[in-house]
């Protein structure tokens, strides 16, 4: 085949040498949010909460964007409102009445310091309200991220001070990993993570992604016999809080070790095979034997040596073409 014919079909060939590979411990994961890394969005008043269109949970928001607005107009609380805002007024006159009578020592500076006092209270308790009871408040997003809970609808009757949704950022992101008791010893020296969304192709190495380890358990938790190792990366897109993962924890490095990726390994009847190329574009069916995976290459622990050239992609497709005339043309159906 020519190389153009190799590229075709998706076959890509590599030689096999021993190099560095991690003791790999497996677990399984969920994607969460740092401890500083979510706020709650309260209500800043009583009243009738209306949620901008668009606002559901997984939404995307943008530090400083609208996402609800809270009126009390028409409702009981527009009463209560409307004393707030009284008490503010009357407040105000006496601050005034006292700005004018301090200067001729009508009354002391401590009469003063409690009308002045009285007045800011007044006014911070009224602040929200009165907006509330006209044109309604407007309630924004305190950060940039996703919007992980919603905790009202809108139509709903709120109290100040409840809560009307939670935003996560989506920036930096925690991965908790859940690994076998018995494996703790191995624990010693991770210095990466491989993670992959159950179910989906993609295995994402997070020592692209601004890896650290935050901490790995002293003990299991009661009732459980995993202990969990919290690491912190940046989000490549592929996560969100609540992801659930397969996960892959990268501990002390081993040396002269021959992996092989994951593609370049094929299953058949409990044995695997990869296919070595003993000419150009001849290849030859190689049994080995497989150890641990990273989620993204594999350890080759019998049948290989290194310096054999080994087809890296495209294996399922040449166990095909050994079973008919032609090499099936590469497609990205998998």
């Amino acid at each position: 085949m020519t190389p153009e014919a190799f590229k075709a079909a998706g076959i890509e060939v590599g030689t096999a040498e021993p190099g560095t590979f991690s003791v790999v411990v497996t677990g399984q994961g969920v994607i969460e949010s740092p401890a500083d890394g979510s706020a709650t969005i309260s209500a800043p008043a009583s009243g009738i909460v209306k949620v901008r269109e668009g606002i559901v949970p997984g939404a995307a928001v943008s530090a400083g964007e609208r996402l609800f607005t809270v009126s009390s107009r028409g409702t009981a609380q527009a009463d209560a409102t409307a004393g707030l805002i009284a008490a503010r007024d009357a407040a105000a006159r006496e601050l005034k009445r006292a700005e004018e009578l301090l200067p001729d020592n009508l009354i002391t500076r401590r009469e003063y310091e409690q009308a002045k006092a009285s007045y800011e209270a007044a006014k911070a308790a009224a602040a929200g309200v009165g907006a509330a009871s006209s044109r309604g408040v407007a309630v924004a997003s305190p950060m940039a991220g996703h919007i992980a809970t919603l905790d009202v609808a809108s139509g709903a009757f709120v109290e100040m001070g409840q809560p009307l949704a939670t935003v996560a950022q989506t920036r930096r992101l925690v991965a908790r990993i859940d690994v076998s008791e018995r494996d703790r010893a191995r624990l010693a020296g991770v210095a990466g993570a491989n993670l992959r969304v159950a179910g989906a192709d993609e295995t994402v190495s997070l020592a692209d992604h601004g890896f650290r380890l935050l901490s790995v358990s002293p003990a299991t938790q009661a009732g459980s016999h995993y202990v969990p190792v919290y690491v912190e990366f940046d989000n490549p897109g592929t996560f969100a809080n609540g992801s659930v993962v397969e996960a892959w924890v990268l501990a002390s490095p081993r040396e002269g070790v021959i992996t092989l990726p994951k593609s370049a390994i094929v299953e058949d009847g409990g044995l695997y095979y990869v296919y070595e190329e003993v000419h150009p574009s001849v290849f030859r069916k190689h049994e080995v034997t497989v150890g641990a995976t990273d989620g993204s290459r594999v350890e080759i622990t019998s049948g290989l040596h290194g310096g054999e050239r080994i087809a890296l992609s495209g294996a399922l497709r040449i166990k095909m073409a050994g079973m008919g005339s032609a090499i099936p043309a590469h497609s990205h159906n998998h």
